[in-house]
């Protein structure tokens, strides 16, 4: 008689866990699945100067070729193929563009990374070579978090709305940048399977929202003095074909918050398409958005994987530290202390 695969494991046999749980916004969450990935990403606008900054660390970057490759390898074979941790294939990615034209992109390999840049309710510092920003958040608000796909994939979002301000130098390119920034955190236990995947981020004055959505189902949150969920579906109108055939909206209805049209394209890759789009409020204040539309599926074609960007050698590592409080001439009273940004 034959016995079950559940009823052949051993009743004291420990699960491990795919990633570790925290009730920290800041916490390294140490994601050990297969596939699986983490990742801090900062977005920022100085509209004095049309210059768009996006930077990200990936623990397991999803569009990087040899990552998907050996993910596929292990599953075919998972009895003789080691499984591809996402510490190895550690990447950061950096691209600036100004007046809608890329001026300079890098993707960089890196060691494992064991913590990620933390933005406190004090802000922070961040250091890329000779660059030297600071991040401080516009509002102090509790940390959100979500899952996206399903139950394996988390978006963790605290003090998302912030100025970055500092001098930046990218080869022989240096700005003095004071824009409005936007940061997220997201870690999952499985690659992003999807034919299609968007994500933004909106800027207004006083305010941004941040989306993700498959052809299917979206997600909205709206930060200003607090964080919201708008559970309302995001719409796409029109549609484009770009470079290697990625199409893309013409406008994006994010539920009744704000519009998105007028799309530039900003770059592309086999698997990405980078745009910028106006933005309208509901209320009439003009802003501006980030999107980037991906196709994470399209790494199984050969030819197409062939000539996606690949992590090699590139500009020197992000490094960050926290910027401590202010002095105070005395101590806070007990009953006017601060709560921890996690407090529900």
């Amino acid at each position: 008689m034959l016995l079950s695969f559940a009823a052949r494991i051993p009743a004291e046999m420990p699960l491990v866990p795919l990633f570790a749980e925290s009730p920290s916004d800041d916490a390294w969450h140490d994601v050990r699945a297969p596939g699986g990935y983490e990742a801090w990403r900062i977005v920022a606008l100085d509209r004095k100067q049309n210059l768009l900054l996006t930077a990200a660390l990936w623990n397991g970057y999803p569009l990087d070729p040899a990552y998907a490759s050996a993910y596929r390898r292990y599953i075919q074979h998972p009895t003789r193929t080691a499984p591809p941790m996402p510490g190895d294939y550690a990447s950061e990615e950096l691209a600036i563009y100004q007046h809608g034209k890329c001026i300079a992109s890098s993707l960089t390999r890196l060691p494992y990374i064991k913590q990620f840049p933390a933005i406190s309710n004090d802000g922070g510092h961040l250091s890329l070579g000779s660059s030297h920003l600071v991040v401080e958040p516009v509002h102090s608000i509790d940390r959100l978090d979500l899952t996206t796909l399903t139950s394996s994939h988390h978006w963790l979002i605290a003090n998302p709305l912030g100025r970055l301000q500092g001098e930046l130098q990218i080869g022989t390119n240096q700005f003095s940048m004071d824009a409005v920034s936007c940061h997220d955190r997201r870690y999952g236990a499985a690659p992003i399977e999807v034919p299609q995947w968007i994500e933004g981020c909106v800027f207004f004055c006083d305010a941004c929202a941040l989306f993700q959505a498959t052809p299917t189902t979206s997600w909205l949150v709206e930060a200003t003095s607090s964080l919201r969920v708008i559970d309302e579906p995001l719409t796409r109108d029109g549609r484009t074909s770009g470079p290697w055939m990625i199409s893309y909206p013409a406008a994006i209805s994010l539920a009744d918050r704000a519009v998105l049209t007028n799309p530039g394209i900003l770059d592309s890759s086999p698997m990405r398409l980078r745009l910028m789009y106006e933005a309208k409020s509901s209320q009439g204040e003009k802003g501006q958005a980030f999107v980037e539309i991906s196709h994470p599926h399209r790494l199984r074609n050969p030819i197409l994987s062939f000539f996606s960007p690949r992590p090699g050698s590139g500009l020197a590592p992000i490094t960050w530290s926290s910027i401590p409080p202010a002095d105070k001439s005395s101590p806070s009273p007990p009953g006017h202390a601060r709560a921890p940004s996690s407090s529900p």
